[in-house]
């Protein structure tokens, strides 16, 4: 397999890049701001918010890259259009792309631990410092005794400042690594796009342990090339998730503002400046690991084969077994 190198990498990207043309920003952008509507949810309504990640925002995202990638052979694009690569998404070849379920649960391990470390910490550091009253506040729930809900409201009301001190000390860290460990690793998979959009006859799930295939045994290889274009995303992921952070602050002293302003303004800023190019950059490395992709297919298709006249030889043992036992019991 070639090794290329970053000049030869950047190189195909700008040819992607200038093949999708100027088109491939309005594309990110209608996809942009129909992700931050669904993100703006979290402010009223944050459960709703984690249910519609990946049955909207992660679909547009998906519709964004395939439309753009399909222009390139079509005069143009609609609206409709736009839906259709959205709800495609949902069909067995394109739905394991972001390999959705395994990276949620993935990054659910660095959410528990961040929260569950710091839930620890800043309990006791609160605690025993009384910061901001947070142990009169504790000690208040345990001793006194609520009788009534105003009472309880008015108990919160008056510690206001130390509850939200405490969630954004552990809620929001823990929020904040587990969205950029899930949008890592989704967009690491993502890079099976290109080989799925070619390749229409083979299913999803084939596709999806080729891909895994090729990032185990060319983990090394993938990396560097991922990382030697990419790394301007997360600068630009991380500088608007600070900004946003802050517009947060402004609208309200909450770890859940903090963190939905912060995700807007985080791919906003990083999605519409880079996005374009991103994408580029993806399907650079789809060629530039083409050998290992087609080396992995044929290892996965032989040893389909041979597990298919395996199950055939047992078949057929069955029943020359089963045509001895009838000529035995005739007999």
């Amino acid at each position: 397999m070639k090794m290329y190198t970053n000049k030869e990498l950047w190189g195909l990207s700008r040819g992607y890049s200038q093949k999708n043309g100027f088109v491939a920003y309005i594309i990110f952008l209608f996809a942009i701001v129909l992700a931050c509507g669904v993100i703006a949810l979290n402010l009223v309504l944050p459960f709703l918010f984690y249910i519609l990640v990946p049955f909207a925002i992660i679909p547009a995202f998906f519709a964004a890259q395939a439309a753009i990638i399909l222009l390139r052979d079509e005069p143009q694009l609609t609206l409709g259009g736009f839906f259709k690569c959205f709800f495609a998404y949902y069909g067995e070849h394109f739905r394991s792309t972001f390999r959705v379920l395994k990276s949620l649960l993935f990054s659910l391990i660095f959410y528990g631990s961040i929260l569950i470390t710091s839930l620890i910490a800043v309990f006791i550091s609160f605690y025993f410092n009384n910061f901001h009253g947070f142990a009169d506040l504790f000690n208040s729930l345990s001793t006194t005794s609520i009788t009534s809900l105003d009472e309880l409201n008015a108990l919160f009301d008056k510690y206001s400042y130390a509850i939200n001190l405490f969630g954004l000390f552990t809620s929001f860290p823990a929020l904040t690594t587990f969205t950029f460990v899930f949008i890592y690793l989704c967009s690491k998979n993502s890079v099976s796009i290109f080989y799925r959009l070619s390749n229409y006859k083979l299913t999803g799930r084939f596709i999806s342990e080729m891909h895994t295939a090729v990032m185990k045994n060319h983990k090394k290889t993938f990396l560097k090339y991922y990382w030697s274009l990419n790394w301007p995303l997360y600068v630009l992921f991380i500088s608007g998730f600070a900004l946003g952070g802050y517009v947060g602050y402004l609208y309200q002293f909450s770890y859940n503002s903090l963190y939905t302003f912060g995700l807007m303004v985080a791919i906003f800023v990083a999605y519409f400046i880079y996005g374009p190019t991103y994408l580029a950059n993806k399907e650079s490395i789809s060629i530039a690991l083409k050998d290992a992709y087609e080396e992995e297919a044929n290892k996965l298709a032989s040893m389909l084969a041979t597990s298919m006249e395996d199950l055939l030889n047992k078949i057929k043992r069955l029943e020359e077994q089963q045509e001895k036992q009838q000529d035995n019991e005739e007999e």
